[in-house]
């Protein structure tokens, strides 16, 4: 069997929205491994613009809302370092309404938006712990929505990405076991 037989039967869009998503998914990845809050909400930012260009190119109409929506959320985290229920409640409202104006009648774009509820609710945490499990619980979702889109770039990368957080909760707990992290950090 042939590696490329896989993008047998996809359209050039789908290969190239593929291919951006592979980098996207690879930012996605590393950001398992990152233990500083900040250094993960920088990241995803990059992660976002790659994965919803990746979207873009798929028809994932939804997921492109979701990131876009994503990264001026998080920049907003970052500067400001706290998210109040009044924000929110904006990004999760305008993410609602885009995905509804955009994506129409389909199911599986309820998918990124309830991953970007699960994630804006746990953004302003100071604990990393529990931010990583808000990102396994979105990319859970994620998951799904990437098997509908063909979008099997990021599909291998949301397994992986489960697989890197976890480890990352892990090595969290270890380090404040060990007395050498503050769990803030």
């Amino acid at each position: 069997m042939n590696i490329l037989s896989i993008f047998d039967g996809m359209t050039t869009l789908q290969i190239i929205g593929n291919v951006v998503s592979f980098f996207g998914a690879i930012a996605m990845v590393l950001v398992g491994f990152i233990k500083k809050r900040e250094h993960i909400i920088g990241a995803q930012c990059v992660q976002f613009g790659l994965m919803g260009a990746g979207n873009l190119f798929l028809g994932g109409i939804s997921g492109v809302v979701s990131n876009v929506v994503s990264i001026v959320r998080n920049l907003i985290v970052y500067k400001t370092d706290s998210l109040n229920i009044k924000l929110k409640i904006i990004f999760i409202a305008i993410q609602a309404v885009l995905t509804a104006i955009f994506d129409l009648g389909n199911v599986y774009g309820l998918l990124p938006l309830a991953a970007g509820i699960i994630f804006t609710f746990f953004l302003d945490t100071k604990d990393a712990r529990v931010l990583k499990v808000a990102i396994i619980a979105g990319e859970i979702l994620w998951l799904f929505y990437d098997i509908h889109n063909r979008n099997y770039a990021s599909l291998v990368m949301d397994v992986i990405t489960l697989i890197t957080n976890t480890i990352g909760i892990v090595m969290i707990q270890l380090s404040m076991n060990n007395g050498r992290l503050d769990k803030s950090k």
